[in-house]
């Protein structure tokens, strides 16, 4: 049977914190320096071995120890946390570092730096990482070697169909997965009352929503007993599991009471006439609501989706003026869309044109996208 050697020890490296270093009477000379490496996917930890000119363990103590880790090209600092001190005598002192930490950081080379300050005093001190007066050490970020954390595939579009919103396509990676593979999804859901079904097609086909219909089949979760994932005022997030090899996912999701109305009869949107979905610079409702009437029901609720200048996308939710128990006019619409607490910013405005219609628009940017959903389910995760 053939071996292979594994070596299980502390990843420790020589500092040398002491006056004497650089003069003439050194007795012991660093001829090189060890590269400091840090592994994605996994949880990183370094010890430093603290020694003075004579080679001799420093008690560090009354010292409080810093690790500055530097990327040199980007005249920028991605790690500065204190040492944890192992063995203060024997002058240990330990570097943790989580698997999220290293994950956010890019793999290449960096430089790193200790700095040391006596407890309860301001001034700091140099710390060497050679007898050479060098203050700062390499240190490699890798990649590769562990498992790492990849991010879940977020679904936010839908196409509506019928009574149905049919969710965009992702990729089921066939290419990666073994016949038990494992799939993950997780709901994130807001007082959601309807019905959930996740759509697998083994066919090279394009997008659920405007593909070959017959090349796709449900998907019953592991530990359910229906393909259909039933729900009634439900907030908060379910996550469900299935195996298998499949070439790409998607959903479908049907709205409890749900109509071939234009917003499928829910809601403050159906109300006015509105289309769901995305919309660029303006969208009218179809309803004329300037005779007056009392149509909307104060409290209820639909989602309005732009984008930030800071490029991210941003969900919030937009209430009907009203306690709920009382029918309202169209002022409560137009008054809850535009109140500058909902967090919607102030260029997105909602008003009522000559022809009763109410319109939602963004005052500055024609160009800009927005969306006008309903309320009950946020987002899809899917991972597999």
């Amino acid at each position: 049977m053939p071996k292979q050697l594994a070596y299980l020890y502390d990843n420790t490296i020589p500092i040398y914190f002491d006056s004497g270093i650089g003069n003439e009477y050194r007795r012991q000379e660093k001829m090189y320096e060890r590269l400091l490496k840090f592994y994605k996917g996994i949880n990183n930890e370094v010890q430093f071995q603290f020694y003075n000119h004579d080679n001799k363990k420093v008690n560090i103590g009354q010292h409080t120890i810093k690790f500055n880790l530097l990327d040199k090209e980007n005249r920028s600092t991605k790690v500065s946390q204190d040492l944890t001190i192992v063995d203060a005598q024997k002058g240990i002192a330990k570097l943790s570092l989580t698997e999220s930490q290293v994950r956010d950081l890019t793999s290449q080379f960096y430089n790193y730096s200790l700095q040391v300050s006596d407890d309860g005093e301001t001034n700091t001190k140099i710390v060497y990482a050679g007898t050479d007066f060098d203050s700062s050490g390499k240190a490699e970020v890798i990649s590769g070697i562990y498992p790492e954390f990849v991010t879940s595939t977020e679904i936010t579009s839908f196409t509506t169909d019928g009574k149905v919103l049919k969710s965009s396509t992702v990729s089921a990676d066939p290419e990666n997965n073994s016949n038990q593979a494992i799939h993950t999804v997780q709901f994130d859901l807001d007082d959601f009352s309807g019905t959930i079904v996740i759509k697998g097609t083994l066919a090279d086909t394009g997008a659920y929503a405007t593909g070959n219909v017959a090349d796709w089949f449900s998907i019953t979760p592991d530990g359910e007993a229906d393909e259909s994932l039933d729900f009634t005022s439900f907030t908060g997030q379910k996550i469900y599991t299935f195996k298998g090899v499949y070439s790409k996912i998607a959903f479908d999701v049907q709205y409890t009471g749900a109509t071939t109305d234009r917003s499928f009869g829910i809601g403050p949107l159906s109300v006015a006439g509105f289309v769901l979905g995305e919309h660029t610079g303006t969208t009218t409702g179809n309803v004329d609501v300037s005779a007056g009437a009392d149509i909307f029901t104060g409290g209820s609720s639909f989602v309005f989706v732009f984008t930030d200048d800071d490029g991210v996308e941003q969900r919030k939710v937009v209430t009907v003026t009203g306690d709920g128990s009382t029918l309202e006019d169209y002022n409560h619409f137009i008054n809850g869309f535009n109140l500058t607490t909902n967090g919607i910013p102030a260029k997105y405005n909602a008003s009522k044109n000559s022809s009763g219609n109410i319109v939602i628009q963004n005052t500055i940017n024609s160009n800009d996208n927005f969306k006008l959903l309903l309320q009950g389910l946020n987002k899809i995760y899917y991972r597999s």
